[in-house]
């Protein structure tokens, strides 16, 4: 991740890989917000301010001496997605049970992650991601300058495969 300086929101997202560089700060000046991390473990930031996320893995935010701060974020929690696995992320479910830790817990009283805030993520009636996917994909080898690359894909949302 590129350094992100002043004035910068991360607000209602679900984050399945660390976010943050350990050894450098890569957020510095911003607002981290209604938000789920799934596999950060400990987040190298300055100046910057959590607010209302569940953190899957991590245990506290650093805020010693970096001016960070850390207000009503729950630690070692489990969002309670309805289906969530790690080999299909694409066909995931990432809404939240109705007892879930995050639901209308964010700082608007809508959902954490990104099915709550301002402009939340609409699915399919099925209950799919209405976002394309690339199922398939084949490029030609090696092709000859000015030559064509021949290029054949299979794309399609969760709802037909």
């Amino acid at each position: 991740m590129r350094v992100i300086r002043g004035d910068s929101s991360i607000v209602n997202n679900i984050y399945s890989y660390d976010l943050f560089d350990s050894n450098n700060p890569n957020l510095i000046h911003s607002q981290v917000y209604n938000n789920i991390f799934t596999s950060l473990n400990s987040p190298s930031t300055h100046a910057t301010a959590f607010t209302r996320n569940i953190f899957v893995n991590a245990s506290t935010i650093n805020t010693t001496n970096n001016g960070n701060t850390s207000v009503n974020n729950l630690f070692q929690t489990n969002p309670l997605f309805l289906n969530s696995s790690a080999s299909n992320i694409h066909d995931n479910n990432y809404r939240l049970y109705a007892g879930s830790p995050g639901k209308n817990y964010g700082t608007d009283g809508s959902d954490v992650g990104f099915y709550g805030g301002e402009f939340p993520f609409v699915l399919l009636e099925s209950g799919a991601m209405q976002l394309p996917t690339i199922r398939s994909l084949q490029v030609s080898g090696i092709v000859k300058q000015g030559g064509q690359v021949r290029v054949i894909s299979t794309i399609s949302n969760a709802s037909n495969n």
